[in-house]
Formats: C-alpha cells, structure tokens, sequence
C-alpha cells in the first residue's frame, strides 16, 4: 500500500531537490564556461509585500529576516561544494 504522507512535501525534502538542481544547473553550466555566483539572489523587493498582517510588526519582521537570511546562506553553500563534486577548470 502506498503511503501517502511519505509523499508530502517538507523543508527536509525540497531543501535536498533544491540542493540536487544547483548541483546539476552548475554542472551543466560549467561544460559552458559558466556558472552561478549565489543560488539566491538578492531581492530587489519586498519579500513580505503579500504576507499581510502578520508581517505587520517589527518583532515577526525581525525574526522573519533572520530566517529568510539562514535560508538564504544555507542554499548559497550548496555550491560551496562543487569543486571538489565537479573538479573541472
């Protein structure tokens, strides 16, 4: 029987995809003479426009950022690993 609740997304499991398709876009953009400098770009916006109230005060704000940034670094070193991955010049 198939069990459905393996099947649900989580952090866990799109972190690992997401961490699978950096490894594989470097790869494939490095046969080219290419590649990513950071996986996340710095967002030139507001990144919480569209949350509503619960943004609205400073102290989730501040927590929020705090979050977004170890999100962020924690993504951006996925590709702290590809010369040793991929030892191509």
């Amino acid at each position: 029987m198939f069990d459905l609740a393996s099947a649900e997304p989580s952090l866990l499991k799109i972190t690992n995809a997401i961490r699978c398709l950096a490894h594989a876009s470097e790869a494939i953009a490095s046969l080219f003479g290419s590649g990513f400098g950071e996986l996340v770009p710095v967002a030139q916006f507001d990144i919480y426009e569209f949350l509503g109230p619960i943004v609205q005060s400073e102290a989730n704000r501040e927590e929020l950022d705090r979050y977004w940034v170890s999100l962020t670094d924690e993504r951006n070193a996925f590709l702290d690993s590809m010369p040793e991955i991929l030892p191509i010049t």
